[in-house]
């Protein structure tokens, strides 16, 4: 999950995986999994295949790659996420 430069968030928050937040004002106590949000409007749902990039490149910055049972676990995150 990743949240932008200014983002605000109460203590005790729960961000889902593969989140994408940002904007200014205070976000929900529980953000689900796989979402995209500015936090002006409601969430909207975050692409699979672009969240795997996105994941993707934070792996290589770490010398690794994705595998594909983290692949596989995150696709079953995302088909059980609520939005």
């Amino acid at each position: 999950s990743k949240t932008g430069i200014g983002t605000l968030l109460n203590s005790g928050s729960h961000i889902g995986v593969s989140a994408n937040i940002f904007g200014g004002g205070l976000f929900p106590n529980y953000i689900p999994s796989f979402v995209w949000s500015d936090n002006t409007n409601r969430f909207q749902r975050y692409q699979f295949d672009k969240a795997i990039e996105t994941a993707n490149r934070a792996a290589i910055r770490r010398g690794r790659n994705l595998d594909s049972s983290e692949v596989e676990l995150l696709r079953f995150i995302s088909e059980h996420s609520p939005i």
